[in-house]
């Protein structure tokens, strides 16, 4: 019997401090719907203006660009950014190939808590690249199924065209026989 006792007791006493924490969570936040504002518009190409989805949208505090929330443009180019609290904010949208466009001054308050950017275009930048080059060499002794094949291009004795051909087949058989 006592044995159940000092575990009862912990148990008890962990339910009892884990209690208030847990009751904290249950409870409405203070800031009501009417303090909270959206943000929504559409984000699209500058020249085709056709509907940029997928790109980045992030709410940025103005006062130290902290991040607030954040959302991605659906596949019309459409955003919506909810439960955004009363303040200024910067409005940063990336996306891939196109340069981070931000849209300062935006300011959440009880009489302006709805704000609708409308479409918001984005030039495209292209950057042009260098060509890149690719160059490979085989490989001096190649092992096929059936063979043993020898690449004479990177062989100094095949190079070697002034030497007689004693010489040569000398130093092709002691190159061939190190490769192994």
């Amino acid at each position: 019997m006592r044995t159940y006792v000092l575990p009862l007791f912990f148990s008890a006493l962990l339910y009892l401090t884990a209690l208030p924490d847990l009751q904290a969570q249950d409870q409405p936040s203070q800031n009501t719907s009417s303090t909270r504002g959206k943000v929504s518009g559409t984000v699209q190409d500058a020249n085709s203006k056709a509907p940029l989805g997928f790109a980045n949208i992030v709410l940025l505090t103005a006062r130290d660009s902290s991040l607030v929330t954040g959302a991605t443009s659906d596949i019309e180019g459409k955003f919506e950014l909810n439960r955004v609290p009363q303040g200024q904010f910067i409005l940063r949208i990336s996306s891939v190939g196109y340069p981070t466009r931000f849209i300062p001054n935006i300011r959440i308050t009880d009489t302006d808590s709805n704000i609708r950017l409308g479409a918001i275009p984005i030039k495209g930048g292209a950057t042009q690249l260098k060509e890149v080059q690719i160059v490979t060499e085989r490989p001096m002794v190649e092992f096929e199924l059936d063979k043993k094949v020898v690449n004479m291009e990177q062989n100094i004795a095949a190079q070697a065209e002034a030497w007689p051909m004693p010489c040569r087949m000398c130093l092709l058989w002691m190159w061939t026989s190190m490769a192994m």
